[in-house]
């Protein structure tokens, strides 16, 4: 719980077992005040000296699992003991509905499962429990029609229809939810694809133009390298101070670190992750460093570009960058061919076209292609001759390009 405090101070990004952690322990808070606030009743009413006795002792025991599974990392295993808890307390004081609290219970025990939000959770616990409720009220009228609201007693069917309704609509709400958050997924898979694709051309576009200005890569420079050091110490120290208990983990030489970190950049990992040979810290240490290396499309270089991005000025707009037309943006003949191979095959290879939901999810056919180059759309980009010189070699076009 503290390593999770200090992330949300930090502003850090939770993962789903942390958050459900978190989740778990906020439970456990609520679930031990309901406890201390209600089983005392069982002294208060007339129970018997067994019942009295095992009430309390189930509880413990049970808030004790979901404690020790909490403290070793098994939150999955707590939330189910924390939601065994709540069914327990909620089908024991449904067996004296006289209480104020009986009929509340139960959708304070569903609000429980709702919190955790796993569907598959709320259809066995939740559909269970609303279940064996429902047949609870239908198998002892009696008990349920004792409680009056302004005079007269409450239906049956009307507590049985709110407590159907209340489950239906947060399962409703679940099968939407999920839906909407699959969607959501697959579109970031999608995106984070592309990005990983663009990332991957900047780094060789940036690659390409050091290697023409004959400037050392980053990785390759001295000054750079001593700044991390420093920076690297600093940092250690900071840590040792703030936590002189865990001194004796960042126990290192910090310059032989970085001087490894900057080796790597130099060396195939994949070859140093596989040679069985390897110390095991080395190993360590190349696994740990392989989303921040310098040269390769990783989390680090995404991280360079959102600060440059962020603090680097842009380029003076000049209406040439968004010249569309090919007699603008190319001057000799060679380079409009070249233009308009590169576009047909971009249009004959991705994905442009758009189906009937409005989805662009297919490729142009060659007909569909030279339609378009028909069209009166084109003439922002191509000119008659482009189009001309198009259909007089379409079939090459269509052969090669494709």
């Amino acid at each position: 719980m503290r390593d999770i405090y200090q992330k949300i101070r930090a502003s850090e990004f939770l993962t789903s077992a942390e958050v459900l952690q978190l989740k778990v322990s906020l439970v456990m808070f609520f679930l031990l005040l309901f406890g201390v606030l209600t089983l005392p009743v069982t002294f208060i009413e007339e129970f018997t000296l067994t019942v009295a006795i095992v009430v309390p002792l189930t509880f413990l025991f049970l808030y004790m699992i979901t404690f020790l599974f909490l403290v070793y990392g098994k939150a999955r295993l707590a939330m189910h003991f924390s939601i065994y808890t709540f069914i327990a307390l909620t089908v024991y004081y449904m067996g004296g509905w006289g209480h104020f609290y009986s009929y509340f219970l139960i959708f304070v025990t569903l609000t429980i499962i709702i919190f955790y939000q796993d569907i598959t959770t709320y259809i066995i616990y939740g559909g269970g429990l609303t279940a064996f409720a429902i047949i609870f009220m239908q198998a002892n009228p009696d008990a349920v029609l004792a409680q009056y609201v302004n005079g007269e007693a409450l239906s049956i069917l009307i507590r049985q229809a709110v407590l159907l309704a209340f489950f239906i609509v947060f399962l409703l709400y679940f099968f939407l939810s999920d839906s909407y958050l699959e969607t959501v997924n697959n579109e970031i898979v999608r995106n984070h694809a592309t990005i990983s694709r663009t990332r991957g051309l900047i780094l060789q576009r940036n690659e390409d133009l050091t290697y023409r200005k004959e400037i050392a890569p980053l990785y390759e420079d001295d000054s750079f390298e001593n700044a991390v050091k420093r920076i690297a110490g600093i940092a250690v120290e900071r840590r040792q101070g703030e936590h002189p208990e865990r001194s004796k983990e960042t126990e290192v030489n910090i310059e032989e670190l970085v001087e490894y970190y900057f080796f790597l950049h130099h060396q195939n990992l994949e070859s140093i992750k596989e040679k069985q040979s390897a110390p095991e810290l080395a190993l360590r240490y190349a696994r740990a460093f392989e989303p921040y290396l310098l040269n390769r499309a990783e989390d680090m270089n995404e991280l360079i570009y959102k600060v440059l991005s962020r603090c680097v000025p842009a380029s003076p707009l000049i209406y040439r960058r968004y010249a569309t037309h090919f007699n603008s943006m190319f001057k000799t003949r060679s380079y409009r061919i070249i233009a308009l191979a590169i576009l047909y095959r971009f249009l004959a290879n991705e994905a442009t076209k758009r189906d009937r939901w409005g989805k662009v999810d297919h490729i142009l056919e060659h007909t569909e292609i030279k339609k378009l180059f028909k069209s009166p759309q084109i003439r922002t980009i191509l000119d008659f001759e482009d189009v001309t010189f198009f259909l007089n070699h379409e079939h090459l076009f269509r052969a090669y390009l494709s």
